[in-house]
């Protein structure tokens, strides 16, 4: 082997070890930039555990009260309070019905409470009286229907598949919403689905 075949394949030494590291210092910088996200990650789960978990190691909770009260808002209460406790910060309306919520119950930090009106009868033309809400909209219609623009909790958990939750649920979307304009709309509440819509749509009017 000549001289200069010698020096030919130092050089193809020194190009390969180039390209090795090359590839090297590529695969430390797409490893470093994967350690940085994971970190980012794991930070912003770390916080969002540290934020819901805040309130209550510091011996305080976050409760959020709407509906029949006057000054409706998120509360700061001591961890263990109760619904009456929340409800006594907002201060219930002389429309609240307090009998239909359970003041006992002990609260946890995120809680929402919604403070339901009372149902009130009104005298008709045919001197009986119907079952109408403080919206001032009729609680059920004429032919039957219940009118979920108007119908009270219990009156709306007389339909099939409709509970506690959902009832409030129907309820709260059309304080913060509005009147449903067709009976499809009430799909639009948190869990209420097609299953559900087939079952009642039959017996719902937005009359």
């Amino acid at each position: 082997m000549s001289k200069w075949d010698k020096f030919k394949f130092n050089k193809q030494q020194i190009i390969i070890v180039v390209i090795l590291m090359i590839i090297v210092f590529m695969a430390a910088g797409k490893y470093s930039d994967y350690m940085q996200n994971a970190a980012g990650n794991n930070d912003g789960l770390i916080l969002s555990q540290v934020e819901a978990t805040s309130s209550e190691s510091s011996g305080q909770i976050l409760v959020h009260v709407k509906g029949a009260v006057e000054n409706p808002g998120v509360f700061t209460l001591p961890v263990g309070s109760r619904v009456v406790d929340a409800i006594d910060m907002a201060v219930a309306t002389d429309e609240a019905d307090l009998q239909a919520i359970n003041l006992a119950k002990i609260v946890s930090d995120q809680d929402e409470i919604i403070v339901p009106v009372k149902v009130q009868a009104v005298p008709v033309e045919d001197g009986q009286a119907e079952a109408t809400s403080t919206l001032g909209y009729d609680s059920e219609a004429g032919d039957g229907k219940i009118s979920i623009n108007s119908a009270s909790s219990q009156q709306l958990q007389t339909l099939s598949g409709i509970g506690p939750a959902k009832a409030d649920a129907i309820i709260s979307y059309r304080q913060n919403n509005g009147r449903f304009s067709s009976i499809e709309d009430i799909k639009k509440v948190s869990g209420i689905g097609d299953s559900t819509f087939e079952k009642i749509k039959g017996s719902i009017t937005v009359e």
